[in-house]
């Protein structure tokens, strides 16, 4: 009997050691996350991710010295603060950190991280909440119809290209046309898919400071670039009277486009008639002949 009892207070003892060092330890290892010092958090183990993160474009929004300029010119309008910062409130003008921080993209914040998976938002709808005008150009490309998020080619933590060039980076998915390409002209010539499909802007940035248009479209403009004596030049191609168009082809040389047609000669309509009459007889005589032939012998 006492041999039993001694069994069993060694099995409870047993049991309640490692539970009370999980409910002890495990608890306090794993506090909720503060959003303020979330990313000092993370940190401790996405070290190299945070690295990245610190000198990204994203890491950096506050301290940017473009932004400070910018800002300053603007009077340090606090709707900058909205991309700017983590967590702004338009009410108070205050937030909770600096920068685009890891909660921006991973909320809510689970309170028992990492034994619960942390949530991430990784649709194209995320990143044009600031990046409103690539976005904006996204929507209308066949990127977006084929599904093709914003985070498949950039890397949101160091806010660069996931391939080391964007060639390397277009050839994931389009193989066959960058093989083909790199035996062009354009390719001796150094030209990257960007240079065409992904051109510099020469708007005004507005709002996400998009300086290359991504609905991945190849206009007149792009290639009159580099091709300005080869296409019509955009410029002034529509000045325009009434009756007549002025299209600039070659700078100095210019010729004239009229709305209405040229008048035509009714003559080359007849002589077509004429021939395709002169071709069917041909063909048909034959049938004919034999045809009335045949009719004759009855009557």
């Amino acid at each position: 009997m006492l041999r039993r009892i001694t069994w069993v207070l060694l099995s409870a003892i047993c049991f309640m050691i490692p539970a009370l060092f999980v409910g002890v330890f495990g608890v306090q290892a794993h506090e909720p996350l503060q959003e303020d010092s979330a990313s000092e958090d993370c940190a401790e183990c996405h070290t190299l991710t945070n690295a990245s993160w610190m000198v990204s474009a994203h890491g950096t929004t506050m301290e940017n010295p473009a932004f400070r300029e910018a800002w300053e010119e603007a009077g340090n309008d606090e709707a900058c603060l909205q991309c700017h910062t983590t967590n702004f409130d338009p009410a108070t003008g205050e937030y909770t950190s600096e920068n685009v921080t890891c909660v921006v993209c991973h909320n809510p914040v689970p309170g028992d991280h990492p034994n619960q998976i942390m949530p991430t938002d990784i649709s194209s709808r995320m990143c044009g909440e600031c990046h409103l005008d690539s976005y904006t150009d996204w929507e209308h490309s066949m990127h977006a119809q084929d599904e093709l998020a914003c985070v498949q080619c950039h890397d949101s933590h160091s806010t660069t290209l996931k391939k080391e060039t964007a060639t390397e980076l277009c050839k994931t998915c389009h193989s066959d046309r960058v093989h083909f390409y790199s035996y062009t002209t354009h390719s001796d010539e150094g030209l990257m898919c960007t240079d065409c499909h992904l051109s510099v802007t020469e708007a005004t940035m507005g709002e996400g400071h998009a300086k290359r248009r991504h609905d991945f479209s190849v206009t007149l403009n792009i290639c009159a670039d580099c091709h300005e004596e080869d296409v019509h030049a955009v410029t002034g191609f529509m000045d325009a009277s009434e009756d007549t168009q002025q299209a600039t082809f070659i700078p100095g040389i210019t010729e004239t486009l009229t709305t209405e047609p040229s008048p035509t000669n009714p003559f080359g309509f007849v002589l077509v008639a004429g021939l395709i009459g002169v071709v069917f007889g041909m063909v048909v005589s034959p049938w004919m002949e034999r045809w009335y032939t045949h009719l004759s012998d009855e009557l």
